[in-house]
């Protein structure tokens, strides 16, 4: 019972490290004018593109994301799980 409780205890700090490091990044995402993600981006490439794609009309990033799907033939890609839909898209 009492590894349980120490268990218990670890997660959640863990979750709230967690959590406070969200709120963290997204602060600094928005005092910078950039997405979230552009902050996660594992290289100089990515974080471009995750800029550029901000950037865009809606509109445009659903067509693009649909153009960058039809280009890719991982098999994952076909597995992938949709994001939900969020307000504020394009605006960083």
């Amino acid at each position: 019972m009492k590894v349980r409780a120490v268990c218990d205890s670890r997660f959640d700090e863990l979750s709230a490290m967690a959590s406070a490091s969200s709120v963290v990044a997204r602060q600094w995402a928005n005092d910078l004018g950039v997405p979230v993600a552009y902050l996660y981006a594992d290289n100089a490439d990515l974080a471009e593109l995750i800029l550029a794609f901000g950037l865009l009309t809606e509109h445009e990033q659903h067509r693009l994301a649909a153009e960058v799907r039809a280009r890719v033939s991982a098999p994952t890609a076909s597995k992938r799980v949709p994001c939900p839909e969020r307000s504020g898209r394009g605006t960083g």
